[in-house]
């Protein structure tokens, strides 16, 4: 999704913006790629901190973002932040476990 992308990209405006949107339908931020991983696994992944802050604040959404969701590896968002040694943003997501 458009969502994932520029999480993964750490278009922070842009993500704020996508947030922010309120079209026919309220934004699902479990919505997972081929691979399994949501718009949340990717700004965790790559290492972008605000995004990942800004995706767990968000609340004009259609349910509650899902913290446990796997990807197709069995990965986490988390898995994935402490794969990459992102200390800080683990350290942001166990907060909201």
């Amino acid at each position: 999704t458009t969502l994932m992308m520029v999480s993964m990209k750490g278009y922070l405006g842009l993500v704020k913006a996508l947030l922010e949107y309120t079209g026919k339908e309220p934004i699902d931020l479990n919505i997972q790629d081929e691979n399994g991983y949501t718009a949340l696994m990717e700004a965790a992944f790559y290492g972008h901190l605000e995004i990942v802050r800004i995706l767990l604040e968000s609340e004009n959404c259609k349910s509650p973002i899902d913290l446990n969701l796997k990807n197709k590896c069995g990965n986490t968002a988390l898995d994935l932040a402490y794969i990459n040694k992102k200390t800080d943003i683990e350290g942001l997501l166990n907060k909201y476990l």
